[in-house]
Order: structure tokens, then C-alpha cells, then sequence
């Protein structure tokens, strides 16, 4: 985030809400602060399983499915400018990855101390980076793969 001068990121598209919190973003997206846990926001029939599977997340929020123009400006107003507001970012350069225009609309009329920019090319970056524990568990999964290939073949 620091490299890509933002303050913090919302994320929206699957593969980085996933790669931050281990939940798929069908229905999902998060906000992301330096230095703590993403901020999970889940659809309100996903936020009891989510809290109850991912207890590492020290917030979690209910937001609509974010389809209908007035439901997504709600959850900007319901939801995310309040959590905007909470952790100090009025005037900060938020992130995006990837949503819908209404989305960013909402977020422009109604955050309108806050500066978008490019969050998918941060996530990008970051997702480069492969830690020793993400290393085994892609060697992990490959060796799975292999030997689920190789019993096909045998078949």
C-alpha cells in the first residue's frame, strides 16, 4: 500500500478478498489496513458462519448483496463510510480493486474527502510474494494434483 501511496484498499474481486481472509468474494468484499487484519464485509446471511470460521478477523460486517444502485449506495452509507470514518481515513487515498461504477458513484458523493485510486495493481504486487507457509501449501496442493492425475491415468 505504501508503495502504491494508499492509505488503505477495498476489495471487491474474488482472488484478493480470498487471498486476504480464505473466504470466497461471491458475496464478499474487505477492507484492508496497514498493520491489522482485514475488515470483512459479508453478505448478512454469511457474517454468524464467517465469524464462526475465521475467528482471526476482528471485524466483521453485514452488507446487501451488492447488486441494485440503491442497495450498494445503503451499504456505503450504512456501512462503509462509517468504518471510513471509525479508523481515521476521511482524507485518505482509498484503493479500489474492482467494482461496479454505482460503487464507485456512491463512495464519490459520499465520501468526498476521500481520494480513489488503483488498489489491483497493489494486490497484484503483493500476491507475488510468496511466504515460506504459502510455498508448502502450493508444493502440498501440486503433489495432490499429481498423484490424483496419475490414479486417473492408471485407471
Amino acid at each position: 500500500m505504501a508503495a502504491a501511496a494508499l492509505d488503505a484498499i477495498l476489495l471487491w474481486k474474488d482472488e484478493n478478498v480470498r487471498y486476504l481472509t480464505g473466504k470466497s468474494a461471491v458475496l464478499n468484499g474487505c477492507l484492508l489496513l496497514p498493520g491489522r487484519e482485514p475488515i470483512l464485509l459479508a453478505s448478512g446471511g454469511e457474517v454468524q458462519r464467517a465469524r464462526v470460521a475465521m475467528p482471526w478477523l476482528e471485524e466483521i460486517h453485514a452488507v446487501p448483496i451488492m447488486e441494485a444502485g440503491g442497495l450498494v449506495r445503503g451499504a456505503v452509507e450504512a456501512t462503509i463510510k462509517p468504518l471510513v470514518e471509525k479508523h481515521g481515513l476521511l482524507g485518505c487515498r482509498l484503493g479500489l480493486d474492482e467494482c461496479g461504477f454505482t460503487l464507485v458513484q456512491a463512495l464519490g458523493e459520499l465520501l468526498t474527502d476521500v481520494r480513489l485510486g488503483d488498489g489491483d495493481a497493489a494486490m497484484h504486487q503483493a500476491r507475488l510474494i510468496k511466504l515460506p507457509d504459502e510455498i508448502a501449501l502450493m508444493e502440498e496442493a501440486a503433489a495432490i494434483a499429481e498423484a490424483v492425475t496419475q490414479a486417473a491415468i492408471d485407471a
